[in-house]
């Protein structure tokens, strides 16, 4: 690694490495912190580090926000949704949500709303739960759910919980 140059425009930031091709070690360890190779220079090879996409996170019941939400996306302050499934509010928010049109992923409720996938004692509550989150998803067109694992459990049950959850892979 010889140098890393920063480049600013407007709205944007870009950090470009340059390696020597020899220096695998390197290279493998730039590959791994997200930069990607642009081209080759005589004995260089050029990486550059791919933008980091920003979300805001709402609560699906925050309907009040939504509005604000795409305003920021069509202005390219964040570049999707994260939304996070308050239990209950599938009718209140999804369509309001589809009317975005903007990119979302979603994000499975937690301990707060008595979700805990570690622990065995709430299984079924968990199933059906995140039954609601996956309509979220389908919905919405989001291929993405984060799932937190709760606490007061195990592993073993929370990797028991998730496989009842029936998601594709």
């Amino acid at each position: 690694f010889r140098r890393v140059l920063f480049r600013s425009k407007i709205g944007y930031e870009s950090i470009i490495a340059k390696i020597k091709k020899e220096n695998i070690a390197s290279i493998k360890s730039f590959s791994k912190a997200g930069f990607v190779e642009k081209y080759k220079e005589k004995d260089m090879l050029i990486m550059k580090l791919v933008k980091i996409k920003i979300c805001l996170k709402i609560w699906s019941n925050n309907v009040q926000w939504f509005d604000e939400a795409k305003r920021m996306f069509d202005e390219g302050k964040i570049n999707f949704i994260e939304v996070y499934v308050v239990p209950g509010s599938f009718d209140e928010s999804v369509s309001k949500l589809k009317e975005l049109n903007v990119p979302i992923i979603i994000h499975a409720p937690h301990s707060s709303h008595g979700f805990s996938i570690s622990s065995k004692d709430k299984m079924e509550s968990n199933v059906k739960m995140f039954e609601e989150t996956k309509n979220f998803a389908e919905e919405l067109g989001a291929n993405k759910i984060i799932v937190h694992s709760g606490f007061n459990g195990d592993i073993e049950t929370a990797l028991e919980c998730l496989k009842k959850f029936d998601c594709d892979k």
